[in-house]
């Protein structure tokens, strides 16, 4: 993740982490664990973290891989500037027995109006 999905992210990198990710997937699913004790088993917590950790790091890679421009700490060198005209949204992952699925909702403005980072 950091090398390919880190600070500064592109569509090439993105997609290297996402096949990454997909490889790490199927080895997860078949690993097996050497501690069966059903009681302080810390093999299983490892093991329960790093599925979470693979969940976590799916949905960052496919938002990032869905939004087309550099927003607050995303950022895109394929993609410098921000666009409010089309990123003003939130991205929504969710997994279904279908597997995953990405919708956007958008973004409410309350009281203050989006303005550009200045730094």
């Amino acid at each position: 993740m950091w090398q390919y999905a880190g600070i500064d992210r592109t569509k090439a990198g993105l997609l290297q982490a996402k096949e990454a990710l997909e490889k790490l997937e199927k080895e997860y699913e078949t690993c097996r664990l050497g501690d069966e004790a059903a009681a302080w088993n810390t093999m299983f917590v490892q093991y329960v973290e790093a599925g979470s950790l693979l969940t976590a790091a799916k949905a960052v890679v496919m938002a990032a891989l869905d939004r087309k421009e550099s927003r607050g700490c995303h950022s895109r060198s394929d993609y410098p500037n921000r666009d409010d005209a089309k990123g003003l949204y939130h991205t929504q992952i969710r997994k279904t027995s279908d597997g995953w699925v990405l919708s956007r909702r958008p973004v409410a403005i309350t009281w203050y109006a989006p303005e550009q980072e200045v730094h």
